[in-house]
């Protein structure tokens, strides 16, 4: 006879946890993704077919915040539920909070654990909807409700966000449509195309001039009350060009050390397409030396302390904020586009650098080779002048 697991779990453990999956009883899990974002689903066997409920949030700081007591009392009223041949499901209506936790925990064996879209599925549901609609039953979700959700999106003037978080929205209702919860027209296409976004004009991120990245690495090297993986996340993102994220996400299988390349796969990247990053030899000094902060596997820089997690997404902003006066961390590749341009480094290769694309559709269709041989020369002599 199978052995009954329940209360596996406690409070202390749920903080600690790294990636994966934890079993507490009553088919409740603690899933924890590699950005260290916690969430609470329960599996349950629903007339003969497996069903994954999601419960809520595991994080303390998020607005749809459940607790290990309460998700474990949810979770075993669920369970009477079933053996009473009643559909927790169906037993009310869900709010929209509800819904989109339950369309997430269906979508999200469809993402990589490292994937941006679930992080970003989080991100815009708890920064711009949840507070806004999270409440409302989801069978009265109208035109109205969207519009709350979308319309400061639209006056910050930033339409993709507009267009993505819509799309997460209309998945929600999708849901709540297939599980009998919706029975009205989708009203985001409408919402969407009525928005005006708003033409905002891009600022410049504050950069150092390029002869004074040198001293901006030799401070950060000196500072005092440094946490070592931040000065070394910080370092290897100058040296390579590269943003902060892209830094944050790195993990040891996307390096080769002996082509001396990093390799960046298309669900780490802004623009999602996948990146070849040409190391120098004090790149790759770097990670020689960030070998003691994780071992040979999972994340290169690991937050301090929290094994498995990402760093802070503001890790590297505090500190460059902290030692390197007027310059943000994304301004280190503006310092290293106004050197290359001054050096002679052809436009099209610098901008690969850079993993921007370059061209309009039509070159980008003919244009294969992504010259990672034209760009290790100018990567190393980048290393040279800036760690000189």
């Amino acid at each position: 006879m199978p052995r009954i697991v329940r209360n596996q779990l406690s409070a202390a453990a749920v903080r600690a946890a790294g990636p994966g999956r934890y079993t507490d009883g009553n088919g409740l899990m603690l899933y924890v993704k590699q950005s260290g974002a916690r969430s609470w689903v329960q599996r349950l066997r629903l007339f003969g077919e497996r069903v994954d409920l999601g419960l809520g949030s595991a994080d303390r700081d998020s607005a749809d915040y459940v607790s290990l007591a309460q998700a474990r009392r949810t979770a075993l009223e669920n369970r009477r539920m079933v053996r009473d041949g009643v559909d927790p499901r169906r037993t009310r209506t869900p709010s929209f909070a509800e819904a989109q936790r339950a369309a997430y925990a269906e979508l999200l064996p469809q993402w990589k654990e490292s994937s941006r879209f679930a992080e970003k599925w989080v991100s815009t549901m708890e920064r711009y909807v949840l507070p806004r609609i999270g409440a409302v039953p989801v069978d009265r979700i109208e035109a109205r409700h969207v519009k709350r959700a979308l319309a400061p999106i639209a006056a910050a003037g930033k339409a993709d966000t507009v267009r993505r978080t819509g799309g997460r929205i209309r998945a929600t209702l999708e849901w709540a449509r297939i599980e009998g919860h919706y029975d009205a027209p989708d009203p985001v296409d409408a919402v969407v195309r009525a928005l005006r976004v708003a033409k905002v004009e891009r600022t410049r991120m504050a950069a150092l001039p390029h002869r004074d990245v040198s001293g901006a690495l030799e401070a950060v090297e000196t500072a005092k009350r440094t946490v070592p993986v931040t000065r070394h996340a910080f370092r290897f993102m100058v040296l390579t060009a590269a943003r902060g994220m892209e830094v944050r996400r790195m993990e040891w299988r996307d390096v080769d050390l002996d082509a001396a390349t990093w390799n960046r796969p298309a669900d780490k990247m802004k623009a999602g397409k996948a990146h070849r990053v040409p190391l120098s030899r004090q790149a790759l000094d770097v990670l020689e030396a960030a070998r003691g902060f994780g071992g040979a596997a999972g994340l290169v820089f690991p937050a301090q302390g929290r094994r498995g997690q990402m760093l802070p997404d503001n890790a590297i902003r505090r500190l460059v904020s902290r030692v390197c006066d007027g310059a943000t961390a994304h301004g280190f590749r503006s310092s290293f586009r106004d050197w290359a341009g001054e050096t002679g480094v052809e436009r099209e290769v610098a901008e690969l650098c850079l993993a921007h694309v370059v061209g309009d559709s039509n070159e980008r269709a003919y244009a294969r080779s992504d010259l990672l041989e034209r760009r290790r020369p100018v990567m190393q002599r980048w290393g040279d002048y800036v760690a000189s």
